[in-house]
């Protein structure tokens, strides 16, 4: 049985400060008067060894709740210099680094992991699960509202799993691992207005997404080793951030060695 409490306060990092940049049509903005966020955050957990037949392992449990003063988010909003064009203050619309709000994220976080003996052959297992309450303590309703979750904190999966398997067969050792989120509640609505074609992805991929990598090693010796690695194994289509595909099918080879 576990529990932790601490309090702490993070400076603005020199991106969110300083940085002026553009990808396409959207543009970020710096910051240099950005405050620092602070906060506290609690957990208690527990974990709990097992063994049964041929198979060992844990299992553990946390909740967790996090609150946050002042927290700093980049978002949306027309952001003029001193001194600017009235006729043209289009160009000033964009991203920058603010104290946003008061928040707080709370949740859950249950994980085992194992090893034992399955046909004859060492097996080794992990799966995680995590859902987070990321809400944005200061947001009050409006009457546009229609979604029910605006006052989420934007650019969060709610839902998290990994899975992970490894087998040993003689000198190969064969694994996989799957990764699931769930559908991002939050985003800008600016994004629908920048980058065409986010508002229709979102509406048709809106129960998240899955991702399968797997892999195949040869121990060469007991120091080397070789590695098949295929990220991506089904080429799924999926994206992480809005307008930012995430990375195809892709094959790595690698050799280790350890001396």
């Amino acid at each position: 049985l576990r529990a932790s409490m601490g309090q702490s306060y993070r400076f603005a990092s020199m991106a969110e400060r300083f940085a002026a940049t553009q990808a396409g049509s959207l543009k970020i903005f710096p910051n240099a008067a950005v405050r620092p966020e602070t906060g506290w955050s609690a957990e208690i957990g527990l974990r709990q060894g097992y063994r049964w037949k041929q198979w060992k392992g844990y299992a553990d449990a946390a909740l967790f709740w996090t609150e946050y003063d002042d927290m700093i988010e980049f978002t949306f909003g027309l952001y003029l210099p001193p001194v600017y064009d009235p006729n043209n203050t289009a160009q000033y619309l964009g991203f920058s680094a603010v104290n946003i709000t008061n928040a707080r994220i709370s949740g859950v976080e249950l994980s085992t992991g194992g090893e034992g003996v399955l046909f004859g052959l060492p097996v080794k297992l992990l799966a995680g699960y995590t859902f987070i309450n990321p809400v944005n303590k200061d947001y009050i309703r409006q009457p546009t509202d229609t979604v029910g979750y605006e006052d989420k904190l934007k650019y969060r999966f709610q839902h998290t799993v990994k899975l992970n398997a490894d087998i040993s067969i003689r000198r190969f050792d064969v694994g996989a691992t799957w990764r699931y989120n769930s559908f991002m509640l939050n985003i800008d609505p600016v994004f629908g207005l920048f980058i065409t074609g986010v508002d229709r992805y979102r509406a048709i991929h809106n129960k998240g997404f899955s991702l399968l990598d797997t892999r195949v090693s040869f121990r060469v010796t007991s120091q080397q080793r070789l590695s098949f690695v295929v990220k991506n194994t089904l080429n799924k289509e999926y994206m992480y951030f809005p307008g930012n595909m995430g990375a195809p099918r892709s094959f790595n080879v690698q050799y280790q060695l350890t001396f």
